[in-house]
């Protein structure tokens, strides 16, 4: 009954939020940082907490969200790349250890001098001026023109029945360009959901490019040592 609050760093659907409110006593509010960054960037002080926000800028950070290829500035409601203001060794990092052109592609330096940090995440400013994490720039995809965020279809597909974890990845098509394939870890692998529910399930939460196009029934998926899915290796070490 004290808990007054929670942070999380994890695309949560709507109904995951909910849940975990009631069972917590109060519902999480998503912050926003990486490795890379030192400490956090952003957090939502919404009230109530949502679940899709990484709220505004903290104390002392600077954010821009630009056209990954341009690097120009996008404007309110479309997904941009963030970027962040700070000094490498202080509050961003200096480099990655032996890998000099993967840091050099990382930082850029503006006509006033201030050094700027390419995170590679897309995130879209609401019409209230708070941030929408996207996700990573790799995980937006093109279905038929339209953007789809493998990100975001994961946190809706994790809410569908009998669903305990999934992973979405991108599959090459020759009409749509690309379209979404999900691999689902049951929550009973005895009794597993079938494709077809699950189709018609997000037949009616998701628009019908976000829609994946398969569905495979994994035991587990693969994750790095601290815990982070690991998509590239889901279909070639899954049997998918």
């Amino acid at each position: 009954a004290n808990l007054r609050h929670i942070w999380f760093a994890q695309s949560l659907g709507p109904d995951h939020h909910r849940r975990f409110g009631e069972l917590a006593g109060t519902r999480p509010r998503q912050l926003y940082g990486m490795t890379e960054t030192i400490a956090i960037v952003t957090a939502d002080r919404s009230e109530p907490a949502t679940h899709d926000v990484i709220g505004e800028p903290v104390h002392g950070r600077t954010v821009r969200l630009v056209d990954p290829s341009t690097r120009a500035d996008v404007d309110a409601g479309t997904p941009g790349m963030i970027m962040l203001a700070g000094e490498r060794g202080v509050d961003l990092f200096a480099e990655y250890l032996d890998d000099p052109e993967t840091t050099d592609r990382s930082f850029v330096t503006d006509e006033h001098g201030v050094t700027w940090f390419l995170t590679g995440d897309l995130a879209v400013e609401t019409a209230e001026g708070t941030l929408r994490f996207v996700g990573r720039a790799d995980d937006v995809i093109k279905v038929a023109g339209e953007n789809v965020s493998l990100t975001e279809v994961e946190a809706i597909l994790a809410q569908a029945p009998g669903v305990l974890e999934v992973a979405v990845v991108a599959r090459p098509d020759e009409i749509r360009d690309q379209v979404p394939v999900a691999y689902i870890v049951a929550r009973d692998q005895v009794h597993p959901p079938t494709a077809d529910d699950l189709a018609a399930w997000a037949g009616q939460q998701l628009a019908p490019q976000a829609r994946p196009r398969e569905w495979h029934f994994i035991e587990s998926l693969p994750r790095t040592s601290v815990g982070k899915v690991r998509r590239f290796k889901i279909g070639s070490d899954t049997g998918g």
